[in-house]
């Protein structure tokens, strides 16, 4: 049995108002907290947001190393046709 792969997976979460991602998150955050943008000071929104939100993003992109691991492993194997898929 192979090892299984290993890696981080970075999300950023940035300022809609001016793109920084330099946010400040209150200590002992709950999902109703205001997460201010440190740079302008605008809300860009709550807490419980900013984690799904996040979470969805690391989801995507770990599907996506998963499909490009897959497709490097199984192309060119005899009987073996492997294609992406949105």
């Amino acid at each position: 049995m192979s090892d299984p792969v290993r890696g981080n997976v970075t999300v950023t979460l940035s300022c809609p108002k001016c793109g920084s991602n330099k946010l400040t998150i209150p200590d002992k955050a709950s999902d109703d907290s205001p997460v201010i943008c440190s740079s302008c000071g605008a809300e860009i929104g709550r807490w419980g947001d900013a984690k799904t939100a996040a979470n969805k993003a690391a989801a995507e992109k770990v599907k996506e190393a998963v499909t490009d691991m897959l497709g490097k492993a199984l192309d060119g194997q005899k009987g073996i046709t492997f294609k992406k898929t949105k």
